[in-house]
Formats: structure tokens, C-alpha cells, sequence
């Protein structure tokens, strides 16, 4: 993760990374994997667009790390 909030221990030094996909089939799987997701952590980026298209980022309540990449939202 590209955090420098976060502190590597042993098992956080990776992330699941999903890319593809349109702006609402992301959000939608967005919204259900980060629940119970810590919101407080700098880790945590809502799906919003940028230059090179949607983006999402968090840490859901078991501590694996998501990285959800795909279309910009029309």
C-alpha cells in the first residue's frame, strides 16, 4: 500500500488488486467488501474519479488491503 500511515508487519505487505470494470460495477463492489471497514485510516480512499479513470482504495475488517481500479464514471 502507498501509505505512509501504514507500519509493515507480517501479513499487510501485500493488497488485492481489482482492475476493470465500470465506475457503478465497482462501487457496487466496493461498497459491500468495505463494510465494517475501518473509515478512520489514511488508508481508506472512497471510489472517486481520477486522471486515469475510478479508483478505490481500503483495508476491510479481517485486514486484507483492496485496490479497486477501472473506467471513469459517466
Amino acid at each position: 500500500m502507498a501509505s505512509p500511515a501504514l507500519e509493515p508487519t507480517h501479513g499487510n505487505t501485500f493488497s488485492i488488486f481489482l482492475d476493470g470494470g465500470t465506475y457503478n460495477e465497482l462501487k457496487l463492489i466496493f461498497d459491500k467488501l468495505a463494510v465494517g471497514a475501518d473509515k478512520d485510516k489514511r488508508t481508506f480512499i472512497d471510489m472517486r474519479d481520477m486522471p486515469f479513470g475510478s479508483y478505490g482504495q481500503f483495508t476491510d475488517k479481517y485486514g486484507v488491503s483492496w485496490i479497486l481500479k477501472g473506467e471513469k464514471k459517466e
